[in-house]
């Protein structure tokens, strides 16, 4: 698995990397099952989640299961930045926030993304 935690001005920080996958929606999911069964170990509003959607399709399967994914670990993530989400994904993404009512904050840079969440 590609996701991991990492550590970044002291904080701690998942880093769920469903970065690359394409429109590869079996191998997303067991991504996307792995980071979010790391979530589910962690106290309630407790995780600092960065979420990298680089190079994986919006499609409305892919969509449809991070959403519900969103919505199970909603719980507990405290603050949620996602990187790889240009153009047309932004909407996409504007559709999982309304959804599940997640704060997540879109960035650039996985640099920018891990400052954010590290204040």
């Amino acid at each position: 698995m590609k996701s991991t935690w990492l550590k970044h001005n002291g904080a701690r920080i998942q880093y769920a990397d469903y970065s690359g996958f394409h429109s590869d929606l079996e191998a997303l999911k067991a991504e996307v099952e792995y980071a979010s069964g790391e979530t589910l170990k962690e106290p309630p509003y407790s995780v600092l989640s960065l979420v990298n959607v680089t190079d994986t399709m919006g499609t409305q399967e892919i969509v449809e299961y991070l959403k519900n994914a969103a919505v199970r670990t909603k719980p507990y993530i405290k603050k949620m930045a996602v990187v790889g989400v240009p153009g047309y994904k932004k909407i996409l993404l504007r559709a999982v926030i309304a959804f599940t009512g997640q704060d997540i904050k879109p960035f650039d840079t996985l640099d920018e993304a891990k400052e954010w969440l590290a204040q």
